[in-house]
């Protein structure tokens, strides 16, 4: 978001009731930068009458916008301003109608509030009207969810097909190929023109499948008896609302929530079906991330569902946020990542002294950052952040957060020997 589309946004946010100092703060925590009220008041003036003039057809006061515009606030909520030809109150007030005419979705969102205007002469002297709204976003509950997996589940879903593999023999019970969270962002949208990087919901289902085919290839070489598959860690944009994350930043995403939900869910069912094919248990373990963290866990619910009479698929039920996972003489502790790296190392030892006390090799994985890092044999414990396989979006290229491969990474153990193999998958779209 540029600072003049801030302007523009805040015009509307103001006339809705919100203050100057909130708008102020929320300024500073978007561009880094503390302005005024007499400040603030005054480029937004500025930049709202600019775009006023632009349309001569207005009769708009203050920093209402003529134009179509949405704005999306950090609690997850929209403002916005739209064109109708017709008015809508003669659909009697009704929300849902109201809500379909505009193009959003009764099982998504809320209609709080909506202000009609009326301009003169419109099309062929017809009059038109503007429409000034604001929207709430409805989170499904966690029955909800699973009562949309259950249509999923009714589906047939397939195995991923490995052209040139059809089985692996000869598997080692002794060795485990470990799986990080796929921070895939599903639902974030990239323009090239603007990134440099396109990043739609087909190119992030793409590179998960290519990922899945390409982690089956390893196994062929390696024939480790067990995986570890780790769920979370910003596998979804956004959190239900399907604008923000966690703590209410906003996100552009492609698609509403339910729909990503369910893409997410078959490609997860899929992903199992096709490791079952291939190792001889398949462990499953939560790591939620920041930016979608109770869908994550949704989903790792309705995975646990599906598979739930499956004795070759086992759940670890643990939700902290930080994650030990046990194999031999090994130590896998999980964290997304996004607190402070020290207090996360600090808190492991305590938090984990049996697990700690009893492996001799321990290793802290984090997500997060979408760059490989690694700090070697820091207090006992080596520390790697996982890279991500999800493209650049508008405000990382702002902000220069760019230039980081697009891989994700896998980890062959030994329970005698610890970690044996790091194998490297770069994205191919």
């Amino acid at each position: 978001m540029t600072q003049e589309d801030f302007y523009l946004q805040a015009g509307i946010r103001h006339n809705n009731g919100e203050s100057w100092r909130e708008l102020i703060e929320d300024f500073y925590n978007q561009f880094n930068q503390m302005l005024s009220v007499d400040a603030i008041r005054k480029r937004v003036k500025r930049v709202c009458n600019r775009q006023n003039n632009s349309n001569q057809t207005t009769q708009q006061t203050g920093c209402s916008i003529s134009r179509d515009y949405e704005a999306h606030n950090k609690d997850g909520s929209i403002d916005a301003t739209k064109t109708v030809l017709d008015n809508v109150f003669a659909l009697g007030g009704d929300k849902s109608k109201i809500l379909n005419y505009l193009g959003y979705s009764d099982k998504e969102w809320e209609l709080v509030s909506w202000r009609i205007s009326q301009w003169d002469g419109g099309v062929g002297g017809a009059p038109r009207y503007s429409l000034q709204y604001r929207l709430e976003p409805k989170c499904l509950s966690y029955v909800n969810y699973l009562e949309e997996a259950k249509k999923i589940f009714q589906q047939e879903i397939e195995p991923v097909t490995i052209k040139t593999i059809k089985e692996v023999t000869g598997l080692k019970n002794q060795k485990l190929m470990e799986i990080p969270p796929i921070e895939l962002h599903l639902g974030k949208i990239s323009d090239s023109i603007q990134t440099g990087e396109e990043y739609t919901l087909e190119i992030a289902k793409k590179r998960f499948y290519d990922i899945c085919e390409n982690i089956i290839r390893k196994q062929s070489i390696e024939k480790c008896g067990k995986c570890l598959v780790v769920v979370g860690s910003d596998f979804f944009n956004s959190e239900s609302d399907c604008c923000t994350s966690v703590h209410k930043i906003p996100q552009q995403n492609s698609h509403g929530y339910i729909k990503l939900f369910d893409e997410g869910l078959k490609m997860y069912l899929s992903f199992i079906l096709t490791l079952k094919k291939y190792f001889n248990t398949v462990d499953i373990m939560l790591c939620a991330g920041n930016h979608a963290r109770a869908m994550e866990t949704y989903l790792y619910f309705a995975l646990q569902q599906r598979f739930f009479d499956d004795k070759t698929v086992n759940f670890i039920e643990n939700y902290k946020q930080t994650q030990c996972y046990s194999f031999g003489d090994c130590a896998i502790f999980y964290n997304h990542g996004d607190a402070k790296l020290a207090q996360i190392i600090k808190s492991i030892p305590a938090e984990f002294g049996s697990e700690w006390g009893s492996h001799k090799f321990r290793e802290l994985h984090l997500g997060h950052l979408h760059k490989e890092v690694t700090v070697d044999d820091e207090g006992g414990m080596i520390t790697r952040r996982i890279g991500s396989p999800c493209s650049t979006d508008a405000w990382h290229a702002e902000n220069r957060y760019v230039g980081a491969t697009k891989k994700h990474e896998v980890f062959i153990w030994h329970t005698k020997f610890g970690l044996e193999q790091i194998y490297y998958i770069n994205t191919r779209t």
